[in-house]
């Protein structure tokens, strides 16, 4: 079968099944009735079927059921009955090979397949009393006895956008042959709708036409073992419990009594619970996990629906289900069902309705009155928090739960939205690994001694979580005892530990570039296994000088099931061979699908989609999955077109003001639209609601560009009073540093410098830098410049060199061999930072022929409106026709296109750059002062402002323009960014054009 993105999903299911091991004898066999006979030796069993040799040699298959009594009470005297027999699931050929256009008839959806999936897993297990392995899971097939052999199945389950679930069923290899089993189910097609239509089918077939497949390749029914008098209540705590483990050990318990009883309604309720709790625990990890477990969940309680006779308690079970799945506007029927019936409820049925209603408060509130369920109530507010964007949540909980040391792991990758957070997140996660597997594992007392003995539990946690990780996955069958199987727990582990460690890279590679060498030596031995190991390995190597070998490891990738959260994975860590940011992850974003799930289809907003009508389809959608989520009332006030005023206003003011991140939102628009009072009446509410460094900034922001610079210094001042920590601070003193310096006050803003620079941040190095500049204290303002390029390498070793050109001072030998050492190492011919450098590097030591070709390049590479218009400067100066003509024709698409433009803006400038490189000789395009004033403000950017300011510059210089051009350039070194290379190049133009001598350096 070719392999493309169109090809299904396929999963495997391997029957083992007993071969005859005891020593056998010739005999006379015969018939049940009795008309046949034959003297023959016993060899083993295939299935159903006796396997005997004849006297001349010959074998013969024979159904046992055709075998006589005697026969078979012989065979099983041999110890040759058919021993249990296990179904293991795995997935094949997930990773289509080149990543074509994918059909868009096609849905991408993990869940679908995996309630097919999960129901033939149930048809083997529930039914049939067979045992099972999930490769979705990625559970390792476990050792198995000698003579054991696989029956392997390949199963194609996709959704498509017309509610079709075309599912395919093949024994053994699939490739080029119709298959042996298929069936299209037709499931609603609305966002409530979908996952229950598919559950209610392919639930029903769990039962009857799956277990009827099964047979048809060779199952039947095992002996079950028998019932243990179990006291369900026990099971409470662990579905409270904190993490993967004690939910897969309530699953574990559950399993069993259901193998010994099936169709009884603890254990059911039990499982539903288990696996909607293990769904909400693993978001985070990079496979589908969550989606499986999700799909477990809902089938359980499909099952527990069908035989429970109290109809409010298996409502009960199924509101909670849905609402900790994600499916909110669905839990609220069943919720309603169970409360109009039930005269108490428990104390865990509790959170089902705060959740669903995304009170985050009220979960708190709970967690303070219901000691047992707070646990369970904290981690509940923050998936609130991370789906709805919710800072105030995720600080409030973040803060509680650090004081009780109770942090839930799923909450470690997910603590980026503050620096403060994330360090914390990187330092204590691999400690809360460890401490949650201290806390649980010796307690199981059906876990094999083998697993915790001679652990070491003073050792570094990676190693010791993938000690243990690594022994689970290499037990046995019989080791294993229930389902699921200690092997998944093993899987389990180091998934966890995987997304620790990546949270610690991501936090040292935001402290420093150096190279991460020594911590991936630490950590990548304990996950060598995991499908992403290579992304772990990816950060030995420097992407600017071992290009070669970063693509190497990559090449190992196995990109199985990519989750939207895998976002910077795949738009950071996926080059390919002929560009250095070429998307080969194209495949993985493809694959990216999206679920019906408020989990899901949060994390998908922030993608493009093709145009407002659809945006507007999607929040729709994701109003029905969450009425009460205060996170769709933000995206409906985000979809309107402009700040409201009047009662419009009034009305979405009283929407978000609970709402901080609703509030940053509403600001933003009466900004846009310049209505300061409004946002500064909103900007306070929001500060007063969760003070960040962030909201402080902004709020601050606004007196200052009123020149109320009182009030403007007295909020930041004020903060620096917090608990924030120190990175934090030194935002507030930088803050206040660039404000005075901006006024020119440079002895009253050295402090405030000192205090930036002190942690050692490159921004406050830099600020720094800048103080001393204006305090015309070269050495030290030098100084800062040079510690934050050598601090941080790669390239900001050119910002060094930049600042001496611009400032006409410093070691500006020094500094040109640094940054010409950096330009020969990182010589890669695909990296278009470099390239751009080095345009601007030879721009700036005066060989414009080389910078002509060195722009050429960079555009070549990938088209540029910043790259062209200097391109086209250079040309039209140098006399170079063929590159001016090949820079104007660029120039001239991005000034009749406004969807290759991108901004009215930058349309703007493409045209006047046009109309001022096509003059001829003598002629001059008229444009005053008012004009380009108005095209340089039209983006509030500062970086964009200084970019523009030296390209209008060069422009009206080349229109003979040439006061106007001294003018721009000169605010454009005065406003700055004084980083942007733009910057320093205005500087230089300006001194050559005032032809200012050179100082000595």
């Amino acid at each position: 079968m070719k392999t493309n993105n169109r090809l299904p999903l396929l999963v495997i299911f391997l029957l083992t099944f007993g071969l005859a091991t005891a020593q056998a004898e010739q005999r006379e066999w015969k018939s049940s009735d009795g008309r046949f006979r034959a003297t023959a030796e016993f060899e083993g069993l295939d299935g159903e079927f006796a396997i005997l040799r004849r006297e001349d040699g010959k074998k013969a298959r024979v159904q046992l059921k055709r075998l006589s009594i005697e026969d078979r009470a012989y065979i099983e005297s041999l110890g040759n009955a058919p021993r249990s027999e296990i179904v293991c699931v795995s997935l094949h050929n997930v990773i289509p090979g080149a990543p074509a256009d994918q059909s868009p008839h096609q849905l991408n959806a993990l869940v679908p397949r995996e309630l097919v999936r999960q129901a033939v897993l149930i048809a083997a297990r529930e039914e049939l009393g067979m045992r099972t392995c999930d490769a979705t899971l990625r559970e390792p097939l476990p050792k198995l006895s000698a003579g054991d052999r696989e029956l392997s199945l390949q199963i194609s389950a996709i959704p498509y956008e017309d509610g079709t679930l075309r599912v395919r069923i093949w024994q053994g290899d699939s490739t080029n042959r119709p298959p042996d089993w298929s069936k299209d189910y037709q499931f609603g097609s609305s966002v409530t709708e979908c996952y229950p239509s598919i559950v209610k089918m392919v639930s029903a077939d769990s039962r009857q036409a799956f277990v009827k497949m099964l047979e048809q390749f060779g199952c039947h029914t095992l002996e079950r073992p028998k019932a243990a008098a179990t006291d369900f209540a026990v099971m409470e705590p662990l579905l409270l419990g904190n993490g993967v483990i004690p939910q897969l050990q309530a699953a574990r318990f559950a399993h069993y009594e259901l193998l010994a009883q099936p169709d009884t309604a603890p254990p059911l309720a039990i499982l539903s619970r288990a696996y909607a709790n293990l769904s909400l625990l693993t978001t985070h990890y990079w496979s589908a996990a969550s989606q499986a477990f999700l799909a477990r969940a809902m089938l359980y309680v499909d099952r527990l629906k069908g035989i429970e006779k109290d109809r409010a308690q298996s409502a009960l079970v199924e509101a909670y289900v849905l609402a900790i799945t994600g499916q909110f506007g669905p839990a609220e029927k069943p919720w309603g069902d169970a409360k109009k019936s039930l005269t108490s409820l428990p104390p865990w049925s509790r959170v089902i309705e705060p959740y669903f209603q995304c009170d985050s408060d009220q979960l708190l509130v709970l967690a303070d009155q219901e000691p047992t369920i707070a646990q369970l109530a904290e981690w509940l507010v923050f998936r609130l928090a991370i789906s709805g964007h919710d800072d105030r949540a995720l600080a409030a909980t973040y803060h509680r739960m650090r004081q009780s040391q109770q942090m839930p792991l799923q909450l470690m990758p997910r603590l980026g939205g503050a620096l403060e957070f994330q360090r914390w997140a990187a330092a204590a996660g691999p400690e809360l690994l460890l401490a949650s597997l201290h806390h649980y594992l010796p307690s199981f007392t059906d876990l094999p001694d083998s697993v915790l003995q001679d652990i070491d539990w003073e050792a570094s946690p990676f190693e010791t979580a993938a000690a243990i990780s690594s022994r689970l996955k290499k037990l046995t069958l019989d080791d294993n005892g229930s389902e699921p199987s200690w092997n998944l727990l093993g899987s389990l582990i180091e998934d966890e530990e995987f997304v620790t460690i990546v949270t610690a890279i991501f936090n040292e590679r935001n402290a420093t570039k150096r190279p991460l060498t020594p911590l991936i030596d630490h950590v990548l031995p304990g996950v060598m296994d995991h499908p992403y190991a290579a992304y772990v390995e990816s950060f030995r190597v420097d992407l600017s000088t071992q290009h070669d070998q970063y693509i190497a490891i990559l090449e190992r990738l196995q990109v199985i099931d990519p989750q939207p959260h895998m976002q910077r994975f795949v738009r950071d860590m996926l080059p390919n061979a002929t560009s250095r940011y070429a998307n080969v992850g194209r495949y993985a974003q493809q694959r990216m699908g999206i679920e019906f799930t408020y989990q899901s289809m949060s994390e998908r907003v922030d993608y493009g989609f093709p145009d407002t009508a659809a945006q507007q389809a999607f929040v729709t959608d994701l109003a029905q999955l969450a009425p009460h989520s205060t996170y769709v009332k933000r995206l409906q006030l985000a979809l309107s077109d402009a700040a409201p005023t009047g009662d419009e206003a009034r009305e979405w003011e009283a929407k978000v003001w609970d709402d901080v991140a609703g509030l940053d939102q509403l600001s933003a628009k009466y900004e846009s639209q310049r209505q300061w009072e409004d946002a500064k009446r909103v900007r306070k509410r929001a500060f007063e609601l969760l003070p960040t460094v962030q909201r402080c900034l902004t709020l601050s922001n606004l007196y200052y560009r009123e020149r109320n610079y009182d009030q403007w210094q007295s909020i930041l001042t004020e903060y620096l009073t917090s608990d924030e920590g120190v990175l934090g601070k030194a935002r507030i003193h930088q803050s206040l540093a660039e404000g005075l310096m901006s006024r020119g006050l440079w002895k009253e803003a050295e402090p405030h410098a000192l205090a930036a620079a002190e942690p050692g941040p490159a921004w406050g190095l830099e600020c720094a830098s800048r103080c001393y500049e204006g305090l015309e204290d070269w050495d030290k303002a030098e100084s800062f410049v040079r510690l934050a390029a050598e601090g941080y390498q790669g390239a900001e070793i050119c910002n060094w060199y930049l600042w001496c050109q611009r400032t006409n001072h410093g070691k500006i030998a020094d500094a040109r061999a640094a940054v010409s050492d950096y330009l020969k190492t990182n010589n890669h011919p695909n990296d278009l930072q470099r390239i751009g450098f080095q345009a601007i590097f030879d721009e700036l030591e005066g060989d414009v022929p080389r910078a002509i070709k060195s722009y050429q390049a960079a555009t070549a590479k990938r088209p540029s409106l910043w790259m062209t218009i200097p391109l086209a400067i250079l040309a039209k100066q140098q006399g170079d026709q063929v590159a001016l003509g090949g820079a104007i024709e660029f120039l001239q698409q991005v000034a009749n296109s406004a969807e290759i433009a991108r901004t009215p803006q930058r349309q703007q400038l493409a045209a006047l750059a046009v109309s001022v490189l096509e003059a001829q000789p003598g002629q001059r395009v008229k444009r005053d002062s008012k004009e380009i004033g108005q095209l340089i403000d039209a983006s509030p950017d500062p970086a964009t402002q200084v970019d523009v300011r030296y390209f209008v510059g060069c422009l009206m210089d080349l229109n003979e323009q040439h006061e106007l051009a001294v003018q721009v350039w000169r605010d454009a070194v005065k406003f700055g960014p004084q980083s942007r290379p733009n910057c320093t190049l205005a500087a230089v133009r300006l001194r050559r054009s005032t032809k200012q001598a050179p100082s000595s350096r």
